[in-house]
């Protein structure tokens, strides 16, 4: 699972955020306008309309009598599709004329009101069964005075609320798609955001493993970070295919040499004593050195060994690497400090031997007389730590990243014994292992010094591979 704050810096939440937010104002906007500019036009429309009815009864009561009024009410009425209520009534309350059986509940203030009304109660029986006033239940209500007498008027404004209620079932159905949107976009930002997060680990893990065997998952064949990915894992199978090629040059030459060396070194041997016979030997035995070394060093990347792998006490193979150089430390006055815990890891203890004297004789050869050499063994959390430090002359940090390649030597290191394969071998020992080799600049806070770190994990490899 991803981390909040990882998620949240994501250019796939703000999308998605920005997406939901554009959403959500675009849909509050279209709605509220809507609403507005629709319950105006309703209400505007019953007030129009009852002032027209008041002006038109005011004008027929001013023109004739009473008589003459009640007949018009009775016409205006008996309209088709008749939507207005009026009843004309006297100062008892007695209706003259209209369509009301009596009169509702409501101040006479001149001022148009809405009411609601249960309207088959007040409906006269001869309009009861108007389809569209019997089914009305809210009336924009007037009352005007026509001299001893007084009119109401009353607008159906059934609409205006039917709207209303549309605008609620709308309101509710914006928040569910709102809501929606909300939860599509962020599980999408989530979904890519995982995605990409899987496979920048899995680039990591290669870059931090030197492991080109591994391959970003693809999860389908149609979106773009699957078609990134097979381009990626294409270009994997490139550059592993090449790097094996290069690899087996160079153990094949390594391989095919060594016979015509040792051929060479055997005619040496069985020639008469000279200075020239012994030097031409010490440098036979030097290239078979370095091709042994090579074979060796390939025979650890193929990871045969891993095959037969067993519980290693690695405090023990440190020990032992200590007690084998420690007379060569006493001689060159090199002091050894160690803190060395109790580990057990599944591995090679030759190999793991091997490595570790590499590291150790490195510190030996470039740590000053009356220098110092600090061994570590520590496990911190799921892994153990081997580091060999010492206060010899260092290197700059910007030729790190070269240290394990094969023949690579620092300019500082030309002058000393060596072929530039003991870190080769090193690092090969380090990955068989599943670990991480790192390597630091004066760990001993001293005027100069170098540091090499090594990690494993304190689970068996066969769960590792698994």
């Amino acid at each position: 699972m991803i981390a909040i704050g990882a998620f949240t810096r994501s250019s796939s939440f703000r999308v998605g955020a920005l997406f939901t937010a554009l959403s959500s104002a675009g849909i509050l906007f279209i709605f509220y306008f809507w609403s507005l500019a629709d319950d105006d036009k309703l209400l505007a429309e019953a007030h129009s309309a009852i002032a027209a009815e008041k002006f038109l009864f005011s004008e027929l009561y001013r023109s004739g009598d009473i008589e003459q009024t009640i007949s018009s009410v009775n016409r205006r009425v008996s309209l088709p599709s008749n939507d207005t209520l009026v009843a004309l009534y006297d100062s008892n309350q007695k209706i003259l004329a209209g369509n009301l059986q009596r009169l509702p509940d409501h101040d006479a203030t001149n001022v148009p009101v809405i009411l609601s009304l249960p309207i088959t109660e007040y409906l006269s029986k001869a309009v009861a069964n108007d389809s569209y006033l019997a089914t009305s239940d809210y009336f924009l209500i007037d009352d005007i005075p026509l001299g001893e007498y007084r009119i109401m008027v009353a607008r159906s404004v059934e609409a205006l609320y039917s709207t209303q209620k549309i605008g609620r079932a709308l309101g509710w159905l914006f928040i569910v798609m709102l809501v929606m949107i909300a939860a599509l976009s962020f599980g999408v930002a989530i979904y890519v955001v995982n995605r990409i997060n899987r496979m920048s680990r899995t680039a990591s893990d290669i870059m931090d493993t030197g492991n080109l065997a591994a391959r970003m998952e693809i999860d389908s064949n149609w979106d773009d970070l699957s078609r990134l990915a097979i381009v990626f894992n294409k270009t994997l199978d490139k550059i592993e295919n090449s790097v094996k090629n290069i690899k087996q040059v160079s153990d094949n030459i390594a391989h095919d040499l060594r016979t015509p060396l040792t051929r060479l070194r055997g005619k040496l041997e069985r020639m008469p004593d000279s200075e020239l016979r012994d030097d031409a030997m010490a440098e036979a035995d030097n290239l078979l050195g370095i091709f042994n070394s090579l074979l060796r060093i390939a025979d650890v990347e193929s990871e045969r060994q891993r095959a037969g792998f067993e519980r290693v006490a690695l405090h023990t193979v440190v020990n032992d690497v200590i007690d084998l150089y420690e007379p060569l430390l006493e001689d060159q006055q090199v002091r050894l400090t160690t803190n060395i815990d109790a580990v057990e890891i599944e591995g090679d203890p030759h190999l793991l031997f091997q490595a570790l004297s590499n590291l150790v004789d490195n510190s030996l050869k470039h740590a000053k007389s009356s220098g110092r050499i600090e061994v570590l063994l520590k496990q911190y959390g799921n892994r153990n730590i081997i580091a060999i430090f010492d206060s010899g002359r260092g290197l700059p940090t910007a030729e790190f990243e070269n240290l394990d390649r094969r023949f690579y030597r620092a300019e500082q290191s030309r002058t000393t014994p060596g072929n530039g394969l003991g870190l080769s071998m090193v690092s090969a020992v380090t990955s068989l292992h599943y670990g991480t080799l790192w390597f630091v600049d004066n760990p001993l806070c001293e005027t100069s010094g170098f540091g090499v770190v090594m990690s494993l994990p304190v689970r068996s490899s066969k769960s590792l591979s698994h």
